[in-house]
């Protein structure tokens, strides 16, 4: 059984006329009724009754009809993605992420990388989240990884990846580390470290507005790594999303639960290359 001979049977199962059929093949009909001819001697019956007018299946040819196209419609998916693969060789990608989050939640991403598709060098792009959306929006960017907290220009298609909660973390001999849970209120007169860059903080401000909860602003900065740095140091706490506290001596779940979806955007109708559709498959299976 070749592969022509499916995709010969399947188009005459559309016209149920052996000309039409080969015209959409793009053959002569002889070509075409000798190569089904050749595929019901294989299989040990006929696929058309051609006694009857119009033309129909037969029990054979109903029976193997999905399956044949089944076979076909993998077939041609098998042939693209190795089509793919092969332009991939030493291809150098960029994939642009927001810098809020922790190295070690992509670790099983870029493993999953090397293993399905080595061929590709991954850059990963950590800035924070209005530079990644207008790089995407101007083209230097194809594929970013964001979040739902502010909101995204709507010619961006987005597709949730996984959620993820905030924490607030504190010096190791910090007062309220004696609580096993804190509330927003708890913060009301204490030492903060602001992350500027941090997403949150928009939302976070207009919480602690509604509820005249007055935070002292001790220290700000657009670097995590220096935030944590002031924090072990026991300058004051700071809010932080759970991939960011792998090395946090001390984290307490916040009552009014925080979280964020992690997206991944790219521009609306942007025909991706083939890094990027590597790439864009491979963040979708691995958050599964």
């Amino acid at each position: 059984m070749e592969l022509h001979q499916v995709k010969y049977f399947l188009a005459t199962c559309e016209t149920l006329n052996f000309t039409k059929a080969a015209e959409a093949s793009n053959i002569t009909q002889p070509a075409l009724t000798k190569a089904l001819k050749l595929l019901e001697d294989e299989l040990g019956g006929p696929l058309f009754d051609r006694q009857s007018r119009p033309m129909r299946l037969t029990e054979l040819g109903v029976e193997l009809r999905e399956k044949f196209r089944t076979l076909y419609d993998l077939s041609k998916e098998i042939s693209a993605q190795a089509k793919l693969f092969s332009n991939l060789d030493a291809a150098v990608y960029t994939l642009g992420i927001i810098s809020t989050i922790g190295d070690k939640m992509f670790l099983p991403f870029i493993e999953s990388l090397q293993r399905s598709a080595s061929g590709i060098s991954l850059t990963l792009k950590m800035i924070p989240q209005n530079i990644l959306i207008n790089s995407l929006l101007e083209g230097s960017l194809e594929l970013a990884i964001i979040t739902d907290i502010e909101v995204k220009p709507k010619n961006l298609e987005l597709i949730p990846i996984l959620e993820e909660d905030y924490f607030l973390a504190l010096p190791a001999d910090h007062e309220l580390s004696s609580r096993n849970i804190v509330s927003l209120q708890d913060l009301h007169g204490v030492n903060y470290l602001r992350r500027v860059h941090c997403e949150l903080n928009s939302y976070i401000d207009q919480k602690l507005e509604k509820s005249n909860i007055a935070i002292n602003e001790c220290f700000a900065t657009d670097q995590d790594a220096i935030a944590k740095k002031m924090l072990q140091a026991g300058l004051g706490v700071t809010i932080l999303p759970e991939s960011l506290c792998e090395d946090i001596e001390q984290i307490r779940p916040i009552r009014e639960p925080i979280k964020r979806t992690l997206m991944l955007a790219s521009l609306a109708g942007r025909e991706l290359s083939p890094s990027a559709k590597v790439v864009k498959d491979i963040i979708l299976k691995w958050k599964q």
